[in-house]
């Protein structure tokens, strides 16, 4: 096995154009004149269409291309005498789309056929000038088209908006009886659907009332969530951790949707913060205070007299209170502690849940 390999490598040590012996078994060629003679061999000959000079260029090549070329140089010389043949321009072209065109393809066409000036057109300085629209139609029209400088462009698109978008005024309103039954389908986000088509029932933004039109605009809802920890002497350390814990998860969860109150209470008021955007480092550095008795209608009279105004109230406590609880204008979301805790007095004022032990 071994002696063929090796009779075959000393037997192929030849050159393969003029059959001499190669010093080196990896290469096809005894010198760098007999791989270029190869190759002229393989290849076919061509003279170059400018300057007539000889080349030797591959099949595909030769498959490809018509013409050929020695370089760059020779290529454009020969495009410049046969551009009456090959340069078709505009309507000739077999990719002309006439005003059909869009956009980018318009504004290339006006750049190469209306000269550009050496000042802008409205401030008369020497600025960096862009193609700006006169109608706003966009049409393939070199007369619609004017060269202005950055800040004219701006004030000029403004006022092209502000003619095309204007507020029809209302002469009369009308009533008119219906027997049907009907519903008031105005929405908080101002958005229904009505005969298979989406309506929005939008307000005159900050940027519409400048330029005199109108934008649909986003209402966004401020959510005021009230968390109540229960920081009375029944409530032992665990307890009070959890609760914190509790509070921390909740303004993550939520930081971009509601703003939390943070009071902490036990026959008063001790703490009141507010976090918003998720921000808990008030809450985190505040120090805790309590370990009093419990008064849960401290916190409803506190709410009324600062006038908060709560989507929910949370309760973290362990249920212990001197009196029964009423039931408030607002929801009341009583969460009770894993240990030891009653909801005799809390029963029927809201959601009564039981928060788990880390054993369960």
């Amino acid at each position: 096995m071994v002696n063929k390999i090796l009779e075959t490598k000393f037997l192929k040590n030849k050159c393969e154009y003029c059959n001499g012996k190669r010093q080196n078994f990896h290469k096809r060629f005894c010198s760098i004149e007999c791989r270029t003679n190869f190759i002229k061999d393989k290849r076919h000959k061509v003279n170059c269409e400018t300057c007539k000079k000889v080349l030797f260029i591959s099949k595909s090549i030769l498959n490809r291309h018509k013409n050929h070329f020695c370089s760059v140089r020779c290529s454009s010389e020969w495009r410049k005498d046969k551009s009456f043949e090959t340069g078709r321009k505009n309507a000739e072209h077999w990719n002309w789309k006439g005003d059909k065109a869009k956009y980018q393809a318009i504004h290339i066409w006006v750049r190469r056929n209306k000269p550009k000036p050496k000042l802008c057109v409205l401030c008369g300085k020497r600025k960096a000038r862009d193609l700006a629209n006169i109608s706003g139609d966009y049409r393939r029209d070199i007369n619609d088209y004017q060269y202005l400088c950055r800040k004219c462009h701006i004030r000029f698109d403004k006022k092209i908006k502000a003619i095309n978008f204007t507020n029809d005024k209302i002469i009369s309103i009308t009533s008119k009886s219906c027997n049907k039954e009907m519903f008031d389908i105005e929405t908080k986000t101002h958005n229904f659907i009505a005969n298979g088509i989406v309506t929005h029932n939008c307000k005159q933004s900050k940027k519409g009332r400048v330029n005199g039109y109108w934008l649909p605009s986003v209402e966004k809802e401020k959510v005021e969530v009230c968390v109540v920890v229960d920081t009375s002497g029944s409530v032992n350390k665990k307890d009070l951790v959890d609760f914190m814990s509790e509070v921390v998860g909740i303004a993550r969860a939520y930081q971009n949707a509601i703003t939390i109150r943070f009071i902490t209470h036990d026959t008063k008021v001790q703490n009141d913060l507010e976090c918003r955007n998720g921000n808990i480092d008030k809450i985190l550095k505040t120090s805790i205070k309590g370990n009093g008795g419990t008064n849960f209608n401290c916190v409803f009279e506190y709410i009324k007299e600062k006038r908060i105004n709560p989507k929910v109230v949370i309760f973290l406590t362990d249920g212990e209170n001197g009196e029964r609880v009423s039931k408030q204008s607002y929801p009341i979301l009583w969460c009770l502690s894993g240990s030891q805790t009653t909801d005799y007095y809390i029963k029927g004022s809201g959601v009564i849940i039981k928060l788990k032990d880390d054993g369960d």
